[in-house]
């Protein structure tokens, strides 16, 4: 993952990278939802 395992930066930058990947042309793509349930499990609570 990288040097900062262990924070879930690495998944939050993954998240992010996977969502940018799919085209903005719908309102919001499975893979964005995808990302922002993950961003979510992560803890931004």
């Amino acid at each position: 993952m990288g040097p900062e395992s262990g924070s879930g930066a690495g998944w939050i930058d993954f998240a992010a990278k996977e969502a940018n990947l799919q085209p903005k042309h719908p309102p919001i793509s499975y893979n964005e939802q995808i990302a922002q349930l993950k961003a979510l499990e992560i803890g931004f609570d």
